[in-house]
C-alpha cells in the first residue's frame, strides 16, 4: 500500500512538472516585467476577453499542450489578463488591442517585440514564439521593411496577419490590395468578415478598395458584406458583453437607418437570441429560432446556416433540435453550397452519433474550404480524424 501511494505521488509529481501547459504568472505586469528582465527573457502576454470564442478555444486545445508548455515556459515569462477587468484596460489601451485573442511579446522594458492576434494550430503557435525570438521574423523587423516600402504581397499578408496594430494594418492591407494583381475571393472574405463596424478604421480599405474587390466578387455580393458590416457595428456598440446589456432604443434607432423599420425587428430578434446563445440560455434560445424558422424553406439561406452552426458549436445535445438543425443546414446548403454548411452537417450528424455521414460532410468540407478558406482546413480535418 505505502508503495502504491508512493508511486502515485511521484506520477502526481511527474506530471505537474513534465506534463503541464503553459505556466501563467499573477501579478501586475510591472512585476512580470521585471522578472523577466532580471531572468533575460521576453514576456508573452495572452490578452483574452470573456465572451471571445477563439480565446476559449486556445485554452481548452492549445495552452495545455505539453509541447507548448515546454517551450513557452522554458523561454519566455508568461502571463495574461482579461482585457475588460483589472489592469486589462489599461494595458489595451496602451498597446492598443483592439482583437481578441491578442498576443504580446514584450521586452524587460515593456516594449512590443512581436505580436499577433488569432487562433492558432500547436504547431503555428510554437513557431509563433520560435518567430518572437528571431530578430528576423519580429514585428519590430517585418515592420521596418514596411515603412521602406516592401511591395512583395506575401509578405504584406503575412504582416497584416501577424501585427494588432489596427492603424499598421489598415495601411499594409491598403498597400496589398494595391500592388497585388490577383485578389481572390478568400482575400476579400477575409477582410470584410473581420471589420468590426464602419468606424473600424479597416472599413475605410473595404470602401477605398471596391474596384478592386469587385474583380474577384459580383456587387451584390459587396453590398451584401456592407451592409453587414454596418450591422455589426451597431450591434457592437448597442450590446454591452462585459455586463450583458441591450441598449435597444438606440438598436431600432440605427437599424431603421440601414434595414428599415420591420428588418429591425427582426434584426433585434436575432440579437436577442446571439445573447440566449452567448448567455447558454438554451431554453429561450431554442424557443425562438424554431418560432423563426417554423416555415425554414422560406428563409435566407445564410441566417439559416449560421443558427445551424449555433446549435452545432452549442452544447445543446437534445436530438429533436439536432435533427431540426440538420434539415436547416441541408437548406441553407441546397440554396448556397459553401463549405461552412458541409463542415456544420458533420458537427451535427457528430453529435446525433451519426458517424458515417459527419465523415462524409466533413470531407466535402474539406475540399471546399481549400479553395474558399484555406486556413480553416486544419480545423476541420482535425474533426475528420476523430471520425475515423
Amino acid at each position: 500500500m505505502i508503495k502504491k501511494i508512493l508511486l502515485t505521488a511521484t506520477i502526481a509529481v511527474s506530471s505537474a512538472i513534465f506534463g503541464q501547459g503553459i505556466k501563467f504568472e499573477e501579478g501586475k505586469l510591472s512585476d512580470i516585467l521585471a522578472k523577466a528582465k532580471k531572468e533575460n527573457k521576453l514576456v508573452f502576454i495572452d490578452g483574452y476577453t470573456s465572451w471571445c470564442a477563439p480565446c476559449k478555444l486556445m485554452v481548452k486545445k492549445i495552452f495545455p499542450l505539453q509541447t507548448v508548455g515546454d517551450y513557452y515556459n522554458t523561454n519566455f515569462v508568461n502571463a495574461k489578463f482579461d482585457m475588460e477587468k483589472g489592469e486589462g484596460p489599461s494595458i489595451a489601451k496602451k498597446y492598443k488591442i483592439v482583437q481578441y485573442p491578442t498576443y504580446l511579446f514584450l521586452d524587460g522594458d515593456g516594449n512590443i517585440v512581436h505580436t499577433a492576434n488569432s487562433y492558432m494550430e500547436e504547431p503555428d503557435f510554437i513557431q509563433f514564439g520560435k518567430d518572437a525570438l528571431d530578430p528576423s521574423k519580429q514585428i519590430t523587423a517585418f515592420t521596418k521593411r514596411f515603412e521602406k516600402g516592401e511591395k512583395d504581397p506575401e509578405f504584406l499578408k503575412k504582416l497584416a496577419e501577424i501585427t494588432g496594430d489596427i492603424s499598421l494594418k489598415q495601411r499594409v492591407l491598403d498597400r496589398y490590395y494595391t500592388v497585388n494583381p490577383n485578389i481572390t475571393k478568400s482575400d476579400f472574405f477575409n477582410l470584410a468578415m473581420n471589420i468590426k463596424g464602419t468606424g473600424d478604421p479597416l472599413y475605410q480599405v473595404f470602401q477605398n478598395k471596391k474596384a478592386v474587390f469587385l474583380k474577384a466578387v459580383s456587387e451584390e455580393d459587396y453590398n451584401s458584406f456592407d451592409k453587414g458590416i454596418k450591422i455589426r457595428g451597431i450591434k457592437a456598440k448597442a450590446y454591452n458583453k462585459s455586463n450583458n446589456t441591450l441598449d435597444e432604443k438606440y438598436y431600432m434607432d440605427e437599424m431603421e437607418k440601414v434595414v428599415g423599420k420591420e428588418e429591425a425587428n427582426k434584426q433585434l430578434l436575432e440579437l436577442k437570441t446571439e445573447i440566449a446563445y452567448q448567455t447558454k440560455d438554451y431554453a429561450t434560445f431554442e424557443k425562438v429560432i424554431f418560432e423563426k424558422y417554423k416555415d425554414y424553406t422560406k428563409a435566407n439561406p445564410s441566417d439559416l446556416g449560421y443558427v445551424a452552426s449555433m446549435v452545432a458549436n452549442s452544447d445543446i445535445t437534445t436530438k429533436s433540435t439536432l435533427e431540426k438543425a440538420i434539415l436547416w443546414a441541408k437548406e441553407s446548403n441546397t440554396k448556397m453550397p459553401v463549405f461552412m454548411n458541409d463542415y456544420t452537417l458533420a458537427k451535427l450528424y457528430n453529435k446525433t452519433g451519426d458517424k458515417a455521414s459527419a465523415k462524409t460532410f466533413a470531407e466535402k468540407a474539406i475540399e471546399k474550404a481549400k479553395t474558399e478558406a484555406p486556413d480553416d482546413v486544419s480545423e476541420i480535418q482535425e474533426l475528420l480524424e476523430t471520425l475515423k
